[in-house]
């Protein structure tokens, strides 16, 4: 079987393009709009998920089309805590902040634009009376993007935190709750 990997750049193109970014005028369709900030979500999301791998398995267990059974290990409710804790919001994370450490700025950022971009997706897959403006959509697609090169950023400076950060994504919080 042939790997198809899900890569964050192709999602970002796309959530631009369903948030009519060089459309010229007009509304695109609601549907387009409320997809369009789903798939900025999963473009951060994915982004994650490849950098954490490549931190745990190592660049040689992930495969050259990016691929790994060990981004199916990742839970969006336990990354999203553990983004709680890095941007020091929330109770459900409270256990694992200690072991996280002081984070980074720029992890700050990062944690704080997938809490938002989770919650802006809940609302646009979930909520039928969710009215998304093209501006909204566009503004929730530009913030994957920041997140995206910041997390790039903080991957090729090797930033303590950033890995570590990684590293929790994997389950902390849930073995960190257990305890």
């Amino acid at each position: 079987m042939t790997a198809r990997p899900i890569w964050p750049n192709e999602l970002l193109r796309l959530a631009g393009r369903l948030a009519g970014e060089n459309a010229g005028r007009g509304k695109p369709r609601t549907v387009d709009l409320r997809r369009s900030i789903s798939t900025a979500y999963y473009a951060l999301f994915h982004e994650l998920i490849i950098q954490a791998t490549r931190v745990l398995v190592g660049e040689g267990g992930v495969g050259k089309a990016g691929t790994s059974p060990a981004t199916r290990w990742f839970d969006h409710g336990q990354i999203k805590a553990l983004a709680e804790a890095a941007t020091g919001v929330g109770q459900k994370a409270r256990a694992i902040a200690p072991v996280l450490g002081n984070p980074h700025p720029d992890l700050k950022r990062v944690a704080d634009a997938f809490v938002t971009l989770q919650s802006a997706r809940q609302l646009a897959d979930y909520d039928h009376n969710y009215n998304v403006t093209r501006r909204e959509a566009r503004y929730y697609v530009e913030q994957a993007r920041e997140a995206i090169r910041t997390a790039r950023r903080l991957r090729d400076t090797e930033e303590v935190s950033y890995q570590r950060f990684l590293k929790l994504m994997v389950g902390a919080v849930g073995i960190a709750k257990n305890r």
